[in-house]
């Protein structure tokens, strides 16, 4: 469950420094 969790915060991140560039 945790790990759900901590994939969509990976995700959310990978987006915002994509977002960044």
């Amino acid at each position: 469950m945790e790990v759900g969790h901590v994939s969509m915060s990976f995700i959310l991140k990978s987006i915002q420094q994509d977002e960044a560039l």
